[in-house]
C-alpha cells in the first residue's frame, strides 16, 4: 500500500520552477492525493519499525517522519547520512 505522505524537501530547489509543458522528457509530479494522519496509519497498521530511505539531502523530511515515528511509538531507522538521534532536537525525545 502506497500513502500520500508530506513532501517537503525531496524536490530539488532547481526543480521548483520547473517548466513541464516545455519539456517532452517531464518525468516528475507532486500527487494531487490528500495526505493522510502518518501517526493514525502507524498505529492501525501495527507497524513495528520504519526504514527511511529517503534521498540523501532530505534533512526536513527524515526529522519530520522521526517525529512521526516518536509519536507513533515506532522504530526510526535511518538508511541516510543525517544525524538524527544524536541531534539536539530529537535526541531528547528518543526514549
Amino acid at each position: 500500500m502506497v500513502s500520500m505522505g508530506q513532501v517537503m524537501d525531496g524536490i530539488a530547489i532547481g526543480m521548483e520552477d520547473y517548466d513541464k509543458d516545455h519539456d517532452e522528457y517531464y518525468t516528475f509530479r507532486i500527487s494531487e492525493e490528500k495526505q493522510i494522519d502518518i501517526v493514525k496509519l502507524l498505529k492501525i497498521t501495527n507497524t513495528d519499525i520504519f526504514i527511511n530511505f529517503f534521498a540523501v539531502g532530505s534533512q526536513k523530511a527524515t526529522e519530520f517522519y522521526a517525529n512521526v515515528c516518536i509519536e507513533a511509538k515506532v522504530a526510526f531507522l535511518n538508511c541516510i547520512p543525517v544525524f538524527i538521534a544524536s541531534g539536539p532536537t530529537l535526541g531528547t525525545k528518543i526514549y
